[in-house]
């Protein structure tokens, strides 16, 4: 017999416009960073539409789809997946490089973020050597290294005490207005959710708009 069918998302329509700050909620399992892979084009829908700034994802190949994620998408993860063999300001240049951007303008780049994260003393200092607000906080640099149009950042503060998560959105916030990039941002702690201007709960499948901000809990 068919093995049944696992349908994570189902009937969901969601529209962002450049320079949103979304935030998405919801317990854990129902499907936030499945949806995050999709519109990040790390994951293809057994059915339905992607479409990002008017171009359709099933008529991409798979060489564009990756063009489209290095230049477009910058991604910010629960765990920071920084090269353990390279240090710090290496970690950020890399992506540049490979991206064929000039050497030199990289590493002016990578420089400013580790001034402007406060960890310009870190830049020599390999993954192993940083405390996790640190790690991370190099995480969300690499991902801006190549100018991204669109941030996807997935349980970033999953593993960072209360007060470096409140450090990591500040240097976000601050961010998003200074790229000009659109955000969106999976998490579980609606305090931090509700730094954002508009949080999405999703449930069963499909997003629902939560309007009051001073509500604390989402079902």
């Amino acid at each position: 017999m068919p093995e049944d069918k696992l349908i994570v998302l189902k009937d969901l329509d969601f529209e962002l416009e450049r320079g949103e700050f979304v935030s998405i909620v919801g317990e854990s399992g129902v499907g936030k960073s499945t949806f995050l892979h999709l519109v990040g084009f790390l994951d293809e829908p057994s059915k339905g539409e992607i479409i990002l700034k008017g171009i359709d994802y099933k008529m991409l190949s798979n060489p564009e789809k990756a063009a489209i994620r290095a230049s477009t998408i910058g991604f910010v993860f629960q765990f920071h997946h920084l090269l353990p063999e390279f240090t710090a300001l290496e970690n950020l240049i890399i992506p540049g490089l490979i991206s064929g951007k000039n050497g030199r303008g990289t590493t002016k780049r990578a420089k400013m973020f580790l001034r402007v994260f406060g960890i310009l003393n870190k830049a020599d200092h390999y993954p192993g050597q940083l405390s996790g607000g640190e790690a991370q906080r190099i995480s969300l640099a690499r991902a801006l290294m190549n100018k991204p149009q669109l941030l996807l950042a997935d349980e970033p503060t999953g593993n960072l005490d209360e007060k470096n998560s409140e450090v990591f959105m500040d240097y976000l916030e601050q961010l998003r207005n200074n790229e000009d990039i659109t955000v969106i941002f999976a998490t579980h702690n609606m305090e931090l959710a509700k730094r954002a201007e508009r949080i999405l709960n999703l449930k069963d499948g499909h997003f629902s708009e939560i309007e009051d901000k001073l509500n604390e809990k989402f079902v």
